[in-house]
């Protein structure tokens, strides 16, 4: 999907405000300013919000000499949502439907998101997760997701961000035991970019020890087709089923005409206007039924 003119302000403010953590010296900030508008005036038309902003953020890597900006964040992430992983499965457990419950949870984890927001609260969070259950779920995809899950040989689940890894070990758990004969494989980025889960994200939670976790070897926080390495671009092509994770997976693949359901929280202005959708209230939506 191609980057709007929003997504456009968007990236050069958020990067702006990135940057500015490690220089304050204005002229400097502004150099890095006109760096970024250089690279999305020089960007196709094409291309997609999260594939530009891989550019900019290898520029702002050679300027401050640090290749995971959003390494403590990440690590904090991981280690609120563990210790709150055992209630939240007892959650889902006592609930009436164990697979929907667990998507609602899925996609308040989406909310942990630095690519689309500066602030990200801790205390917010946690209002998110405690109203997790009030996510409109449509029934009708539900019964359509439930009867692929049953047919399907095989499973690749894109992750998105750090913390939101520990809702996604918990989905695919839940996955795992409702529908024992899908072969589940999980994705994540092949390089740190912004606060989206890598390998060691995927250690560190402990969803490596649960599916076979595989790196597409691409830093974009997204899943640009074209880009990533061959061995996730055949896990992907094959896959009877995908369950993509997060705006940026759903930028980059959205079209693709895959058997795709996506889960986000509506985060952005471009997001809310173009799903009609207040501030945070949650996508699961299959590839067929989203026209924007």
């Amino acid at each position: 999907m191609k980057a709007s003119l929003d997504c456009m302000f968007c990236m050069l403010k958020r990067n702006d405000e990135i940057y500015s953590q490690y220089e304050q010296d204005e002229d400097k900030r502004i150099k890095f300013s006109k760096t970024v508008m250089s690279i999305i005036s020089k960007s196709k038309s094409s291309d997609s919000a999260p594939y530009i902003s891989t550019k900019v953020m290898h520029e702002l890597v050679k300027l401050t000499g640090i290749s995971d900006p959003y390494f403590e964040e990440k690590k904090h992430s991981n280690e609120l949502i563990l210790n709150m992983e055992n209630e939240i499965v007892e959650n889902i457990n006592s609930s009436d439907d164990k697979l929907v419950s667990a998507i609602q949870y899925s996609l308040a984890g989406n909310y942990i998101d630095f690519g689309a927001m500066s602030d990200i609260s801790d205390d917010f969070l946690m209002t998110i997760i405690d109203k997790a259950h009030e996510f409109m779920i449509d029934k009708n995809i539900v019964t359509r997701f439930k009867s692929d899950l049953k047919s399907a040989k095989s499973l690749v689940y894109l992750t998105d961000n750090a913390g939101e890894i520990v809702f996604d070990k918990i989905l695919i758990k839940t996955i795992m035991d409702l529908y024992p004969d899908v072969k589940i494989n999980a994705i994540v980025r092949g390089f740190p970019i912004i606060n989206d889960a890598t390998m060691q994200d995927a250690l560190s939670v402990g969803l490596k020890g649960i599916v076979d976790v595989y790196e597409n070897g691409h830093d974009a926080p997204g899943t640009v087709l074209t880009h990533i390495n061959k061995e996730s671009k055949d896990l992907i092509d094959n896959a009877d089923l995908i369950i993509s994770k997060g705006m940026g997976n759903f930028e980059t693949l959205y079209g693709c005409k895959k058997n795709i359901y996506y889960f986000f929280l509506c985060k952005c202005v471009y997001f809310t206007k173009r799903f009609g959708m207040k501030q945070f209230e949650g996508i699961f939506k299959n590839e067929m039924d989203i026209e924007v």
